[in-house]
């Protein structure tokens, strides 16, 4: 396990950004897959929150140049990358952040598996991919 306040050899940095982006891209099309395919909108909406979080920890790399913190909490996770979020990212990321939390636990699952409609994984499939763009849009930003 790597520290958390670790810096990341230079010359590792590139492949760290890489593994966190290439994981984050691999969810959300995971997330889109099991929805459109497997009508498994809870799983669906869990790799959402994968690949939301992964493209932080990609941001947090890039801008800190240390290992990504060992949290599932996209908000803590925004909030140490000092992204600006507006009110409704916010709000966007908390709801999403709960999909990590109701799909792990069992006094949680099945309530979220009943709510978790066709229409519902819809609505934050296209929530969240706009959520990864921005996020994957602000990390070419940085230097």
């Amino acid at each position: 396990m790597v520290p958390q306040d670790k810096a990341i050899p230079e010359d590792k940095i590139p492949d760290m950004i890489a593994y966190w982006q290439k994981g984050a891209e691999d969810d959300l099309n995971t997330a889109k897959d099991i929805c459109h395919k497997a009508d498994r909108y809870g799983a669906s909406l869990f790799f959402l929150h994968l690949s939301i979080e992964k493209s932080l920890k990609s941001f947090f790399v890039k801008k800190h140049k240390k290992y990504a913190p060992l949290t599932h909490n996209s908000l803590s996770l925004a909030k140490l990358c000092e992204i600006e979020l507006t009110p409704e990212r916010e709000n966007i990321l908390s709801e999403i952040n709960e999909f990590n939390m109701a799909s792990r636990y069992p006094s949680e699952k099945n309530r979220f598996y009943s709510e978790a409609t066709k229409e519902f994984a819809a609505e934050y499939l296209t929530k969240g991919t706009k959520l990864y763009l921005w996020i994957s849009d602000n990390l070419k930003k940085l230097p």
